[in-house]
C-alpha cells in the first residue's frame, strides 16, 4: 500500500517517492509495517485499489479523494 500510494504522490510531484513512502508508513503503520496485522479486503486493495492509484488524478489524488477500495484497508495491532 505505501509503495503504490507513493508512487501515485511522486508521479503527481507531492514529494519524493522516498518522502511519500515513509510518511505514510509512518501515518498508516505507526512507522513500522510490522505493525498491520490484517488487510481488510485483498480482493479489492489488489483488484481495485492498487489499480486506481495508478490512474488517479493528480488533483483528487491531492484532495484525498481515493476509491473506497483504498480506505482504512490496513489494520493496526490493537
Amino acid at each position: 500500500m505505501a509503495d503504490a500510494v507513493a508512487k501515485a504522490e511522486a508521479r503527481c510531484s507531492l514529494g519524493t517517492y522516498e518522502v511519500r513512502f515513509k510518511a505514510f508508513v509512518d501515518a498508516a503503520a505507526l512507522g513500522d509495517c510490522k505493525n498491520i496485522v490484517k488487510i481488510r479486503d485483498e480482493e479489492s486493495l489488489y483488484g481495485t485499489c492498487f489499480v486506481t492509484l495508478q490512474r488517479i488524478n493528480c488533483l483528487e489524488l491531492s484532495n484525498g479523494n481515493l476509491d473506497a477500495s483504498c480506505k482504512q484497508q490496513l489494520v493496526r495491532a490493537p
